[in-house]
């Protein structure tokens, strides 16, 4: 069980709460101190799901000799930090972990008046991640690794990538053609701030070479977001 998926998230995801006083009848203004305060109608609003990443990363892949000793094996075989974050990540971001209903707000009491607690994912979508994030990580193999992320998100895997070699790349964003531009023109006009180059660090997407320049296969909405001459992607070998 990757038992980071159950930690305190509070201060990776935002939230807002109304609080109900009854000052007069608990004894709050004779004492001088409010300890009435009661929380409700707690609504979670935003998730920094690339900080969550992080932080399960940082808990899965420790100093410990162990973990060096497993990054250096799977680095032979291409799975890098970049891989492990990538893989975690989009897997965060097809199970959608920014819905409010997948989370639950955690209240306790204080000295004065009741406190949010802690943030936490519900169970159920815990085992969910779980289930997909162990068998992810279970695949050694780079070209596995991908096709079973896009098969989660797409349910299949196109036949001209098909078994193909990968390798991280940085790239001009110039060379990139999204080939498909009626998709981009839509995803335009969305809001994708948490695409931004603040807020996300990792893998931009996946391209194929096509003569000198690169097509989008998968990307279209980190792509479209960043402002940087060079991006990060997964190249189609």
């Amino acid at each position: 069980m990757i038992e980071a998926l159950r930690n305190d998230f509070k201060y990776m995801v935002s939230y807002r709460h109304d609080t109900v006083y009854s000052c007069e009848e608990s004894g709050c203004n004779e004492e001088g101190i409010c300890r009435c305060g009661y929380i409700t109608n707690t609504y979670l609003y935003k998730v920094d799901v690339f900080a969550i990443v992080t932080d399960i990363y940082s808990e899965i892949f420790d100093n410990s000799i162990s973990t060096k000793r497993h990054n250096a094996i799977n680095s032979l075989w291409g799975i890098s930090e970049d891989i492990e974050k990538y893989t975690i990540d989009r897997i965060l971001r097809i199970n959608k972990v920014w819905k409010p209903e997948f989370w639950d707000i955690n209240i306790a009491g204080g000295y004065y008046g009741q406190e949010v607690d802690e943030v936490v994912l519900i169970e159920d979508v815990i085992q969910k991640l779980n289930t997909q994030l162990e068998k992810a990580f279970d695949i050694d193999n780079l070209t596995e690794r991908i096709e079973y992320l896009l098969y989660l998100e797409n349910g299949f895997i196109l036949e001209d990538i098909k078994d193909k070699k990968y390798v991280v790349s940085v790239i001009d964003i110039d060379d990139v053609v999204f080939s498909n531009t009626e998709h981009k023109r839509k995803i335009l006009i969305e809001e994708l701030e948490h695409y931004s180059d603040r807020n996300y660090k990792g893998i931009r997407g996946i391209v194929k070479k096509d003569g000198n320049k690169f097509k989008l296969i998968d990307g279209y909405h980190r792509l479209s977001k960043t402002e940087n001459k060079l991006v990060k992607v997964l190249v189609v070998e």
